[in-house]
């Protein structure tokens, strides 16, 4: 929800007066969703909910189409700020899953944008209903299980439980990724990532596998390497 508060505040006064119920109903969907069972019908309704609002608003957001860069800018500033508290919050692995999710994301928000410039935007909005964004490897489950455990964290709800929702969000990207790689489409979730980031990201999840293994998987790696030297 942080992200969509920012951009209403880059809105003239007289759409923010507007729009000045949309953060209260939104929470109100996700209120809803983490009072009850968080299984996958009920995160189909509150993504139906959050495309509902999201559709009632763009015509005030599409004041900001002609400036992209803006668009951008808020909405990464939001969500690498909704990384860190998430981090904050669980254990290395839901930190990781967390990053990777919304760093996929942000890299989908970046071809939006460039779609968005290239004039086939208005194309993508009338084929919405068409496309399942309540289905599984949609981008806005992913948004939804993201802001869904932010909102956890600000109830102190129990990590391991934030957790959860932060491996379902993961998966869920993943799917996304395959279905725009199908598609064509390649989403770097690490583009613009320095060889020196890259290279701490992969010894801390070269660190999260060897806590994942117990001793006799250990024991078990070591025998397949001995004999693969023979």
């Amino acid at each position: 929800m942080a992200g969509l508060q920012r951009l209403i505040e880059q809105l003239p006064a007289d759409v923010r007066a507007q729009l000045a119920w949309s953060p209260a109903e939104i929470r109100s969907a996700f209120a809803a969703f983490l009072d009850g069972p968080q299984d996958d019908v009920a995160l189909q309704l509150l993504v139906k909910e959050l495309l509902l609002q999201l559709r009632r608003i763009a015509f005030a957001l599409s004041s900001l189409r002609s400036h992209p860069e803006l668009l951008r800018s808020e909405l990464e500033s939001a969500w690498r700020a909704d990384a860190a508290l998430l981090r904050d919050y669980v254990d290395a692995g839901a930190g990781d899953a967390a990053e990777c999710a919304i760093r996929g994301w942000i890299s989908f928000i970046d071809f939006s944008l460039t779609t968005m410039r290239s004039g086939a935007a208005q194309q993508l909005a009338a084929d919405l209903d068409d496309i399942g964004l309540d289905r599984p490897g949609s981008p806005l489950r992913v948004q939804a299980l993201i802001m869904a455990a932010a909102e956890m964290i600000r109830r102190t709800e129990p990590p391991d439980e934030v957790a959860e929702l932060l491996y379902r969000a993961f998966d869920e990207m993943q799917m996304l990724l395959l279905i725009a790689r199908a598609e064509g489409i390649h989403l770097d979730p690490f583009r613009g990532e320095t060889l020196a980031e890259r290279a701490i990201r992969t010894r801390r999840y070269a660190a999260h596998l060897r806590n994942s293994l117990t001793d006799e998987d250990m024991h078990t790696l070591e025998e397949s390497r001995l004999r693969a030297l023979r």
